[in-house]
């Protein structure tokens, strides 16, 4: 589908769908303050029905880059995209069948995490805060601990997101980045020698975080296109100088 991605290791799976959608003004899927949030809801349904999902099955979090996971219940399916109902929260595990989860990022990861053994599924915001305090090491604890998933058996895909060229970061970020990973650092921190300005490699990152967490080399796939360095497909904070919309990660197990 042109409007955007799926995760072709995470679908193969079977039992669930994942779509990650790419930059479209005519069709916002992100609600904002002042926005018609009647045209974002239709905007949902209507992307989200190409798909066999329901716009009423959706569960929503209210992201603060933290390395909070929710456990989703019948209860929190039907969220409101005004994301008001579960704060504080960037990643989410669940093994209801048709419960849509969605994460919304611009130049952060998402990350999908399909156990097809358990049939459970998580989806976790990954930016930088949160590849440091390793929320998809989290997410994995809580699809282990909530359904017996066995991090050996899981499928993951890391979502497009801000390349290490395109990210620039200061000095604390470097300490932050020495003190937690050692000389794996040195992969993740990328110097351009020539003007003195160090960078962050956010895949990689979370890729050590997910290795850490148990996830098989072979069961691991990160997409190499970078949102900053292509704002015709993706919205980009840093790319477009202020947030103007968010890309949807949109996750859910197949109803039997």
């Amino acid at each position: 589908m042109s409007n955007c991605i799926i995760p072709e290791n995470i679908n193969k799976t079977g039992f669930v769908t994942a779509a990650f959608s790419l930059r479209n003004p005519s069709e916002k899927l992100y609600f904002r303050e002042g926005e018609d949030y009647d045209e974002i809801v239709e905007n949902n349904r209507r992307f989200l029905e190409r798909f066999d999902l329901s716009v009423d099955r959706l569960v929503t979090v209210n992201q603060k880059h933290t390395n909070n996971v929710h456990v989703v219940s019948e209860a929190d399916v039907g969220c409101s995209l005004k994301r008001d109902r579960i704060l504080d929260t960037d990643g989410m595990v669940t093994n209801i069948p048709g419960a849509v989860l969605v994460i919304d990022v611009a130049d952060c990861a998402a990350i999908y995490l399909a156990d097809p053994v358990t049939k459970s599924i998580g989806l976790c915001h990954a930016g930088r805060k949160g590849a440091l305090s390793k929320i998809a090491l989290e997410t994995v604890k809580k699809m282990s601990e909530n359904f017996g998933a066995d991090p050996a058996n899981i499928v993951a895909w890391i979502s497009p997101c801000i390349c290490r060229k395109c990210y620039e970061v200061g000095p604390e970020v470097e300490e932050e980045t020495w003190e937690l990973w050692g000389e794996d650092a040195r992969d993740i921190l990328w110097e351009n020698i020539h003007i003195g300005r160090v960078h962050f490699d956010l895949k990689l990152a979370n890729e050590l975080v997910l290795r850490e967490a148990g996830i098989r080399r072979e069961n691991l796939l990160a997409s190499r296109e970078c949102t900053c360095c292509d704002t015709s497909r993706f919205y980009s904070f840093r790319g477009d100088g202020k947030i103007i919309n968010e890309m949807g990660a949109y996750f859910a197990i197949k109803n039997e």
